[in-house]
C-alpha cells in the first residue's frame, strides 16, 4: 500500500531543540486532543450521544506540512471540520467522519516522523478512501491505540500474599487457590543469583508504557524516576480490581528489600510510567528525551494476521532501537483470555525491533496433582491447564521467549498486592532482567540484548506437554542469572565462567 511521489519534503531540523520544548510540542498536540476527549464526554452527558467508535489511522504527506490544518473546529455532534489553505484538501476531509486529528510525532527530533499524521474516523476499511488524495502517500489502519491489556532480600517470601486466580477457557471451570508461593516465578528464573551479581542501578530507568498508574503505591513510591513530564492514567485512578499500570511497575521493579510487600527482578532500577500517549509515541518519545531510560517495556496491544514492518510504529520502535539503543520489550498477548487465536500476532510484540515475551507456569512442580485434583500451572509448561489445549498464552514465530506468567506476585491498586496471570507480567520479568543487563554492560546495544537474552534462556522443549507449541515458544525460558552473568562476560572480557 505506500506510495512515494518525486515531491521535495521541506525539513526542520529539531535536533537541537532542549527537552522542554520537544515536551511543549508533544504536550500542545496531546492536550488538544485531551481536550477534545473530555468536551466529547461532557457533550455525551448532556445529551446522551453515542460513544465513537475508536479507529485510528495513519496518513503520511506528500511533503511537509500539506497535511497541516489551519484551522480546526469541533461540531455539536464532537467531529471535527478541518480547513486547510488548499480547498481541495478541505473538501476532501469533508467527506469523512472525523473524531480525532493530529500530527503525533511533533516532538520528534527525527523529522521523517513529522511527515505522520493521526486520524480517527468512525469505521475501519477506509485506507483506500484514504490514498485517493494525491498528497497522502500512505495510510494504515492501527485501530484502538491502546489496544488489549496483556499482568533473598527481606521482601523476598511475600508470605502474606498466597491466592492466585486461575482462569479456564471453559465457564465454570476457573478456580482459585490458597497457599501458593509468592516468589516461585522468580525462582525459576534465578533472581537471587542474578542479584548476586547486580541488583541494578538507580539510574538505569525502566520505561513503562500502561495506563491505570498509581506512582504512591508504598512498594513503588521510591522507584518512580523523578522528571518533568506529567504522568496521568487516562482511564481515572485505579482500583483494586483494576490497576493494570501499577501491577506491571511492580513485576518489573518494586521495591526490593524494603521490608514490605514483594520482590521484584529489576530490584534497584527505576521506573519512569508514562500514559496519554500512544504506545511507539511514547517509546520514542522516551528514547529521545531521557538517556537514564535503557528498557521500554509495553505489555498492551493488539492482534493482526498481518504484520507491517514499514509503517510509522514500527519506524518508531527502529528509531528507538538502533538510534537511541533503547531495549523494547512486549507482551506476545494471551491466547484463550482475549478470545483470540493463540497463534496470532501481536504487535507491537511482533515487530522486528522489539522483544517478544510469551508464559509458561512457575508455580507447581512438573506432575504435580493439586488438592483440587487439577494440573495446572507447572514449572515452564506452556498450557495453563495440563492437556487442556486451549488454555494457552500466545506461541508463534514471532515469540523470541517465554517467561512466568501465570501466577506472578504483583503491587495492585494504591497499596495491595496479588498474584496475576498473562503475559503483562512475563514481559516485564524481561525488561527488569534487561535493565540489571545494562548496569553490567552500560554499552550493550539492543541487538545483544536480544542475543544474550536467546542464547542463555533455559531449554523447554523436552517437556512433552510443549511438544505442540515448541516452535512458537522462541528459544525458550529466560534465565536472568545466565543472561546478566553473559552480559558480565561480554564486557569484562572474562572467560571460562559457568553458566548455569
Amino acid at each position: 500500500m505506500k506510495q512515494r511521489n518525486n515531491a521535495t519534503t521541506q525539513q526542520r531540523n529539531n535536533a537541537t531543540t532542549q527537552q522542554r520544548n520537544n515536551f511543549k510540542y508533544w504536550k500542545t498536540s496531546s492536550v488538544f486532543l485531551f481536550l477534545i476527549l473530555v468536551f466529547s464526554s461532557l457533550i455525551h452527558a448532556q445529551e446522551t450521544l453515542a460513544e465513537p467508535e475508536i479507529h485510528y489511522y495513519y496518513i503520511e504527506e506528500a511533503s511537509y506540512d500539506l497535511l497541516k490544518p489551519t484551522n480546526i473546529i469541533t461540531k455539536e455532534d464532537r467531529t471535527l471540520k478541518l480547513e486547510f489553505d488548499n480547498d481541495k484538501i478541505t473538501a476532501f476531509f469533508d467527506d469523512f467522519i472525523i473524531y480525532s486529528y493530529m500530527r503525533e510525532f511533533e516532538w520528534s527530533q527525527h523529522t521523517q516522523m513529522h511527515k505522520y499524521y493521526l486520524i480517527q474516523l468512525d469505521s475501519e476499511h477506509k485506507e483506500s478512501d484514504l490514498l485517493a488524495l494525491d498528497e497522502i502517500v500512505y495510510s494504515e489502519y492501527v485501530g484502538e491505540l491502546e489496544g488489549e491489556l496483556f499482568g533473598t532480600p527481606n521482601d523476598y517470601d511475600a508470605s502474606d500474599i498466597t491466592t492466585a486466580f486461575y482462569p479456564h477457557p471453559q465457564n465454570g471451570e476457573s478456580f482459585s487457590v490458597s497457599g501458593i508461593n509468592a516468589n516461585e516465578h522468580l525462582e525459576l528464573v534465578k533472581a537471587r543469583q542474578a542479584w548476586n551479581i547486580t541488583t541494578g542501578n538507580p539510574n538505569i530507568v525502566i520505561g513503562v508504557k500502561d495506563r491505570l498508574f498509581y506512582n504512591n503505591h508504598p512498594d513503588l513510591i521510591d522507584k518512580i524516576f523523578a522528571s518533568e513530564i506529567p504522568v496521568w492514567s487516562d482511564e481515572g485512578e485505579p482500583g483494586a480490581g483494576n490497576s493494570h499500570g501499577v501491577n506491571v511497575m511492580g513485576a518489573a521493579a518494586a521495591d526490593t528489600n524494603n521490608g514490605i510487600g514483594i520482590a521484584a527482578i529489576g530490584y534497584d532500577s527505576s521506573l519512569f510510567p508514562i500514559a496519554g500517549m500512544s504506545r511507539h509515541g511514547a517509546t520514542l518519545f522516551l528514547a529521545e528525551n531521557y538517556p537514564s531510560v535503557k528498557v521500554v517495556n509495553i505489555s498492551s496491544g493488539f492482534f493482526t494476521s498481518n504484520v507491517n514492518n514499514n509503517g510509522p510504529q514500527q519506524e518508531a520502535y527502529e528509531l528507538a532501537w538502533d538510534f537511541h539503543n533503547v531495549t523494547v520489550v512486549a507482551a506476545a498477548g494471551n491466547g484463550f483470555i482475549t478470545s483470540s487465536s493463540s497463534t496470532s500476532y501481536a504487535v507491537p510484540a511482533s515487530y522486528d525491533n522489539v522483544i517478544s515475551v510469551s508464559s509458561v507456569g512457575s508455580q507447581n512442580e512438573y506432575g504435580t496433582v493439586g488438592t483440587n485434583e487439577k494440573m495446572y500451572d507447572w514449572k515452564d509448561v506452556h498450557e495453563l491447564h495440563i492437556e487442556v489445549s486451549n488454555s494457552t498464552f500466545q506461541h508463534n514465530d514471532k515469540v523470541d521467549l517465554v517467561a512466568p506468567g501465570y501466577s506472578v506476585a504483583t503491587t495492585n491498586g494504591h497499596d495491595e498486592y496479588r498474584v496475576s496471570y498473562g503475559t503483562s507480567y512475563s514481559s516485564p520479568m524481561v525488561a527488569g532482567t534487561v535493565a540489571l543487563m545494562y548496569d553490567v554492560y552500560p554499552t550493550i546495544t539492543p541487538d545483544e540484548v536480544r542475543d544474550i537474552l536467546k542464547a542463555t534462556a533455559d531449554d523447554i522443549s523436552h517437556i512433552p506437554e510443549n511438544d505442540p507449541y515448541i516452535d512458537g515458544l522462541g528459544a525458550g525460558r529466560l534465565n536472568a542469572y545466565a543472561a546478566v552473568l553473559m552480559a558480565k562476560c561480554e564486557f569484562t572480557q572474562e572467560s571460562g565462567l559457568d553458566l548455569i
